[in-house]
């Protein structure tokens, strides 16, 4: 998980450990607007079979997220690594009339 320093300053663990989202749009008063996900199936890295028990397994689950504020502004990068066996994707859509 990556924040922008100039646009996410003064984080610290204590806050990390409590709630960074909050953080950022009641102390910095940003306020965050939307996600993007991307999920793919990748070959297993070297770390991955080292950090992770994977078995016979040799891809798993990846997801990367970017995170923007209301300017469009990307605050955050993050990625995730998932075993196969324990993944699961869910969504649900809420289509807005306007």
């Amino acid at each position: 998980m990556f924040f922008r320093a100039d646009l996410v300053p003064g984080l610290t663990l204590a806050i990390a450990e409590d709630s960074i989202y909050e953080y950022i749009e009641q102390t910095l008063h940003r306020t965050i607007q939307t996600s993007k996900r991307r999920m793919t199936v990748e070959r297993a890295t070297h770390d991955d079979e080292r950090y992770l028990d994977l078995g016979d397994y040799n891809c798993l689950a990846v997801i990367e997220s970017q995170t923007f504020d209301a300017d469009g502004i990307q605050i955050e990068w993050t990625q995730s690594r998932h075993h196969p066996e324990r993944f699961a994707f869910e969504d649900t859509a809420t289509r807005r009339h306007v």
